[in-house]
């Protein structure tokens, strides 16, 4: 039998010698080597569990160990990080709002009304918005950048847009005007371009093709205060945070545009400010919580426990996933709106600490 925390008491018979743990439980039951921190050792298969002492009560031993512990050779979908340490990509950012990767090489961070591009060492800018703060960003596949934009003048009769920059443009257009707070925004499979007004306690939808004329249209009213945004990649749910509980919620939605969305219901709750929402390759959710600096990884199974997996990243403001080399997705990336920095860290090294890129 195993105790609760995982490790094996009396399972292997006999028992194991000294510098051995038991893994596993009846007729699977083996003796395999310790690591020094009570996890499996990096030689481990990766389909033997992760075994823990009583004080060691974290999630299985993968990546880059915060407290310097062993590396595990297995998949991100089956193993999850405890604490992994981070490294700054690049510093020198003024109030940094949100930021994108471009999947060519280069990270495109929104400072104020502009928005600058790095790669290979490179800084440009690549757009400015005449008026206003721009306060998110996301690129679609085919559509170009879209971002939410904060006090802008030319916007109607409210100080909040949606403006797009299509491939080719360098000046973006106004694609959608009289917001009162827009927040966040998530990009689904089919390019359509999710966004929130949190003064309004709505979501909208609106394709990314601009070509069309389409006005955004209202698709999710019963979620009070919304912020962040997320479609998770199979394109069955909207994730948005809620800004005046701190709360997660979740939607089943259609991401087609005649599609109707559900009912809202908590995801997963008690955080101080949820301020970044991003989704790794095997669906598990990960959410920045600014004022306590961690970041969190909650399973779609929500049997099982949430997990922080980052903590020295000082006011987490936004978190991606790597998109396109040199970042990738097995990398974890954030800004810090308190030393201006971004900053990554693997969840998953085969066997070998991967190094965090230089753009």
């Amino acid at each position: 039998m195993c105790a609760p925390w995982g490790t094996c008491v009396d399972a292997c018979n006999p028992p194991c010698p000294a510098g051995l743990v038991c893994v596993g439980s009846g007729a699977t039951a083996t003796c395999v080597a310790a690591a020094s921190d009570g996890g499996v050792s990096a030689t481990d298969a990766a389909s033997v569990p992760d075994v823990r002492s009583a004080t060691d009560t974290g999630p299985a031993d993968v990546g880059t160990m915060a407290d310097g512990g062993s590396i595990v050779d297995g998949s991100a979908c089956s193993l999850a990080p405890r604490m992994i340490a981070t490294s700054v990509v690049f510093d020198g950012l003024t109030n940094p709002r949100d930021f994108v990767f471009d999947g060519r090489g280069g990270v495109l961070v929104a400072q104020g009304n502009t928005v600058q591009r790095r790669a290979n060492g490179v800084l440009s800018t690549l757009t400015t918005i005449g008026a206003g703060e721009i306060v998110a960003l996301r690129y679609t596949r085919a559509y170009g950048l879209v971002m939410a934009v904060v006090t802008a003048t030319d916007a109607g009769t409210s100080h909040g847009a949606i403006y797009q920059l299509v491939p080719g443009a360098s000046i973006p257009s106004l694609r959608q005007g009289g917001l009162r707070r827009p927040a966040g925004i998530a990009v689904d499979a089919n390019d359509g371009v999710w966004f929130s007004d949190t003064a309004a306690n709505t979501v909208y939808w609106m394709p990314g093709d601009p070509s069309g004329g389409v006005a955004a249209r209202a698709v999710v009213t019963d979620i009070p205060s919304p912020t962040q945004l997320l479609v998770d990649a199979a394109g069955r749910y909207l994730y948005a945070a809620r800004s005046d509980t701190n709360t997660v919620m979740r939607v089943e939605v259609s991401t087609g545009d005649a599609g109707t969305p559900g009912s809202a219901s908590e995801f997963v709750g008690g955080f101080s400010r949820v301020s970044g929402l991003a989704q790794d390759t095997c669906g598990n959710i990960f959410i920045a919580d600014e004022l306590v600096n961690r970041v969190w990884r909650v399973p779609l199974d929500t049997s099982i426990a949430a997990s922080r997996v980052v903590t020295d990243v000082n006011g987490p403001r936004s978190i991606m996933f790597g998109v396109g080399a040199p970042y990738g997705p097995r990398e974890i990336y954030s800004l810090s709106s308190m030393d201006g920095t971004l900053r990554g860290a693997n969840l998953v090294a085969l066997g070998s600490t991967l190094p965090v890129p230089t753009p």
